[in-house]
């Protein structure tokens, strides 16, 4: 209601050292989110110099939240791959070497009807 940050959390950690989450949606359960991460590669968005949405797993991501969304962590990766061998490198300057073109741009939790 006051737009006040109360909380913040990393999910860099054993699942992944540098994830770079750019869309996320909530589990009707809201104790778990899920997250696309952006790749080594960014097709939009990406601050040249400061490479602020390369990451280094690109894919979907499940986040287990806790403490009432005042903490969580990264659980997990369904990784995704768009490797382009025809070239070196796609990375922007500054960032490591990769050829991997994958970078997910949506996400939408749908529920379905059990039987």
């Amino acid at each position: 209601m006051t737009d006040t940050v109360v909380s913040t959390f990393s999910l860099a950690g054993t699942v992944s050292a540098d994830p770079a989450p750019d869309l996320l949606a909530l589990h009707p359960r809201v104790d778990y989110a899920l997250v696309v991460l952006r790749g080594p590669c960014p097709l939009t968005g990406n601050a040249p110099g400061t490479n602020n949405a390369v990451g280094t797993t690109p894919g979907v991501g499940l986040i287990s939240i806790d403490n009432g969304g005042l903490s969580g962590r990264l659980q997990s990766i369904a990784p995704i791959q768009n490797v382009d061998s025809t070239i070196s490198s796609c990375a922007p300057a500054g960032a490591a070497t990769s050829n991997n073109r994958a970078d997910v741009h949506a996400i939408a939790v749908r529920l379905s009807a059990r039987p």
